[in-house]
């Protein structure tokens, strides 16, 4: 029971990954990632009722704390303050983007799957559903124009690799789970501090808009 309720969790994490592709508006793209990171905050306390250390109950809270609750404020203190609304123009069309989500699904379940077949593991669900979180963001980062939803992208990308870290937790210490999520705070402050000074420096933080800078 427990295990359907961890690949639950981790199917949800990938559907909300799979709705940010195709959302057009900011803030609910920062709702979605506070989402995410909540469903992966209980799958690590299910990881540890199903037998992982107990520490694991301590990287849930701190998870959110840090990725429901504290980053998001962050993100959407920025938008506020710029006043960003939607990312109307995308590099890539959404249904374009809904295309290319949906083939780097396939994608992952398929690599994931030989993965599981050369080392072995277990995990023949949780580890495609991380490839695939990260995938999604790698994507968002491609697709869209507004220099912050590259730090949602990033954030998305960082949540496949917790995944995936959770999916091997007799081989991560409670400590490199801990430090992995601190700097991701510390850099999505600073990526947010650069991207508002941005905003207020050239009243734009549109990705073409500041293709100039590169001189």
């Amino acid at each position: 029971m427990a295990l359907q309720l961890y690949e639950m969790l981790s199917a949800a994490a990938l559907l909300l990954a799979l709705a940010t592709v195709v959302q057009r508006r900011v803030v609910t793209c920062v709702g979605l990632y506070a989402a995410q990171s909540l469903l992966l905050a209980a799958a690590t306390a299910v990881a540890a009722a199903r037998g992982g250390p107990s520490e694991l109950y301590a990287v849930a809270i701190v998870t959110v704390l840090i990725k429901v609750l504290l980053i998001p404020l962050v993100l959407l203190r920025i938008i506020t303050k710029l006043k960003i609304r939607q990312d109307v123009e995308p590099f890539l069309s959404l249904p374009v983007s809904a295309a290319f989500a949906v083939l780097s699904v396939v994608v992952s379940f398929y690599v994931g799957g030989r993965l599981r077949e050369a080392t072995g593991e277990a995990h023949d669900f949780v580890l495609p559903c991380s490839i695939a979180l990260m995938l999604e963001g790698l994507l968002v980062m491609l697709a869209r124009i507004k220099a912050i939803m590259q730090i949602v992208g990033l954030l998305l990308m960082e949540n496949g690799i917790f995944l995936i870290a959770l999916g091997l937790v007799e081989n991560v210490p409670l400590m490199v789970e801990l430090g992995i999520t601190f700097d991701v705070l510390v850099a999505a402050i600073v990526m947010g501090t650069f991207v508002y000074q941005i905003g207020q420096t050239f009243e734009s933080i549109d990705v073409d808009d500041l293709r100039f800078l590169k001189g």
